[in-house]
């Protein structure tokens, strides 16, 4: 899939999705924040949201253990819903499956051409499963297999980022 990847006036922004933007998308989020922050790459801003979002939720405390130092990056920061203006104003929309990349596509068809799975993205296969679907029996072991995966996706991403700007 080509995306058609337009960086805005103020620079590269980059959306991660998931369901309830508590575990994998602010994993994600943190993942390539600190990988850009590490590579002192500026001009990508990067957030997350989820599709069935509850404002009151934060990222997911068993993140600390799997993420170490870059759970600050998203520890105290409250779950988001996509809405049009989040989707209308990213360059580049990655969810963690394919089910998210349909659903983005059917509510927000403008996004067509900016959305895509992070693994695609990344030149991987698979998709990051939600925790029920995942075959693993406690979310702690889940996330870090979430964080398996999706390390190097994300310093993949980074290094198209940069290279597409």
């Amino acid at each position: 899939m080509t995306l058609l990847i337009r960086p805005g006036l103020h620079g590269m922004k980059v959306l991660f999705v998931c369901d309830g933007n508590i575990c994998r998308s602010p994993m994600a989020e943190a993942l390539l924040r600190q990988t850009l922050a590490d590579r002192s790459i500026d001009g990508i801003e990067v957030s997350s949201g989820g599709l069935v979002a509850s404002p009151w939720s934060k990222a997911h405390s068993q993140l600390r253990r799997v993420l170490g130092p870059a759970y600050h990056l998203v520890e105290n920061r409250p779950s988001q819903s996509l809405t049009e203006e989040l989707v209308g104003g990213s360059d580049l929309i990655l969810g963690m499956e394919n089910r998210h990349v349909r659903q983005i596509l059917e509510k927000y068809p403008k996004s067509q051409g900016r959305v895509d799975k992070i693994t695609s993205y990344a030149g991987r296969d698979g998709e990051v499963k939600d925790f029920p679907d995942s075959g693993y029996g406690d979310v702690f072991t889940w996330l870090r297999h979430c964080h398996s995966i999706m390390l190097p996706c994300v310093e993949t991403i980074a290094d198209r980022l940069v290279h597409e700007r």
